[in-house]
């Protein structure tokens, strides 16, 4: 819960005293070669400007005059011994490949009919046709391929494809996830009542395990980029502790007990650290263990929620307040990068950007960096609750204002001016996690997790 994307005829000219005819067949652009049952009939330019044409056999030459000269028949069908037959220009089929003309009948060739395979079989030497991709030997339409969404080998798993793009579906059922973190292969998440749960992201679905039973509202969570898992157990407003759990081949502090209302959590390799609601702090610990460093916030009732690291700054909204702050890992000195929000709540950092959502509606979505200070990337959100990021794209969780109205939300935070609306009709979206390949998100109206591929 908030808070708690394709019969060319050769001209057939019968040339010949009697039956004999010769009809070559052109046929997709390949031109045949003679057989060899006949001889092929040659032809000669006489001097007057008449051709002659010997057939096959002993009958006299046939005259095909192209002008009004005189009689250019020679004897015996013979050719003139100061003329040469000369075959240099033609090719294998008879065709004289500088005139364009057929050497067999003395006819102009006819013009090629036919039309482009547009086929998607892929043949030797063929392509594909537009609109589709060779993947692998087959050609597929990218736009709608399940498995070839978009690009080659881009599989949706169980979502489905549209537009080239992969649609959303339900990785896993009866999974209520308020907040969740992905490591390595394995996908962690908090049903704030009493559990820390678990499964692999390998297969297409998973089935939820109990990583860790017999917690006290477990609220937020975090991994420490080494061995890690941290988690807030908010025990509902009093009395609060901080779990983990290891992951890798360095030791957890154990449980961290006798806390207020512990709510935001962020770790890295050394300490860890965490929002309490109740002291009015920011609290870091050492992972070896040892003494808790605060630092209490001056305004009572600030209500610090989300938490963050990044360049060696801690950096924390404060709800009540109306504000994010930041502060040297250690030093306790306390800057305001960004006053006059609304209700700022959850913090996440891509790169060397810190990026927050204001939880209210209207809500934003805001991003600071050292450089630029603070600035908004989108608004006109429906309680945005969650948001997490990589290079080039942010996504964000709208809670809704309705018990179904709840959105996952994305877009270039270079340009935010017309996020894409990547699932609607939710009811509560909540805990958010990214990978290079995936998106995660937690839906506890319906106790459902979704699973999208980038």
């Amino acid at each position: 819960m908030k808070r708690s994307a394709f019969l060319l005829v050769a001209g057939a000219a019968a040339i010949g005293l009697a039956a004999c005819g010769n009809i070559l067949g052109l046929k997709d652009l390949e031109p045949e070669v003679a057989d060899g049952s006949g001889d092929v009939t040659q032809q000669e330019a006489s001097g007057d400007g008449t051709t002659e044409s010997s057939a096959p056999g002993d009958g006299p030459a046939m005259e095909s005059s192209s002008s009004s000269g005189g009689d250019a028949r020679e004897e015996d069908g013979a050719l003139p011994d100061a003329m040469e037959s000369d075959t240099s220009m033609m090719d294998s089929s008879g065709m004289d490949s500088t005139s364009g003309m057929d050497s067999t009948t003395g006819m102009d060739a006819p013009a090629d009919t036919s039309t482009p395979d547009t086929s998607t079989t892929m043949d030797s030497g063929q392509g594909c046709e537009t609109g589709t991709m060779n993947c692998g030997g087959t050609c597929f339409d990218l736009s709608n391929t399940t498995n070839h969404c978009g690009s080659c080998t881009r599989d949706c798993l169980g979502g489905t494809c549209a537009g080239g793009e992969c649609t959303p579906y339900v990785f896993a059922s009866s999974a209520v996830a308020h907040d969740m973190v992905v490591v390595g292969t394995n996908l962690y998440w908090v049903d704030e009542v009493t559990t820390v749960w678990t499964c692999s992201t390998a297969g297409a679905t998973c089935t939820p395990t109990s990583l860790v039973p017999n917690q006290f509202v477990p609220t937020r969570l975090a991994y420490d980029g080494t061995s890690c898992l941290f988690w807030t157990n908010n025990n509902n407003g009093s009395n609060g502790s901080v779990g983990s759990h290891q992951l890798g081949s360095t030791a957890c502090p154990a449980a961290i007990t006798g806390l207020g209302a512990p709510q935001g959590i962020a770790a890295d390799s050394s300490y860890v650290f965490w929002t309490d609601i109740t002291a009015n702090a920011i609290v870091r610990y050492p992972h070896g263990g040892g003494s808790q460093a605060s630092y209490t916030i001056p305004t009572t009732g600030s209500l610090p929620a989300g938490i963050a690291l990044e360049g060696g700054f801690v950096f924390w909204a404060e709800e009540g307040a109306g504000t994010v702050e930041k502060s040297p890992e250690g030093n306790w000195a306390d800057t305001n990068v960004s006053p006059g929000q609304s209700s700022p709540w959850a913090l996440s950092v891509v790169g060397s950007t810190v990026y927050w959502v204001d939880d209210a509606t209207p809500g934003e979505v805001w991003q600071y960096t050292s450089g630029g200070g603070a600035s908004p990337v989108i608004g006109g959100q429906d309680l945005p609750i969650r948001v997490v990021g990589d290079t080039g794209v942010i996504y964000w969780t709208n809670w809704g204002s309705t018990s179904s109205n709840g959105e996952l939300r994305t877009c270039d935070p270079a340009n935010c001016t017309s996020p894409k609306l990547v699932k609607g009709s939710l009811a509560k979206p909540e805990g958010l996690a990214i990978t290079t390949s995936d998106v995660y998100f937690g839906v506890p109206g319906t106790s459902e997790i979704y699973r999208l591929v980038r």
